[in-house]
């Protein structure tokens, strides 16, 4: 039944549903690809961040006495 209903179909239709299909296919690699490398440079700015933000904590000064010491601890434990 299903092998009399495909051979129904023109050969120019299984064309065009090819490159419709292909046409598909190549959108949706390329999307996915855009989106892994915009999620791989948030991740690679967030390491920056972090490391900024670490280096002021561990650099805080200490004018007057120890009061940036709290900083240095805490970016210790991480």
């Amino acid at each position: 039944m299903i092998a009399l209903i495909l051979n129904a179909i023109p050969g120019e239709l299984w064309a065009a549903l090819g490159a419709f299909l292909a046409a598909a296919l190549v959108w949706l690699v390329g999307r996915r690809g855009g989106v892994r490398k915009a999620r791989d440079g948030a991740r690679k700015q967030a390491v920056q961040d972090y490391r900024e933000t670490t280096e002021r904590m561990r650099d805080a000064d200490t004018i007057g006495g120890d009061d940036a010491d709290w900083l240095r601890k805490r970016s210790d434990k991480r």
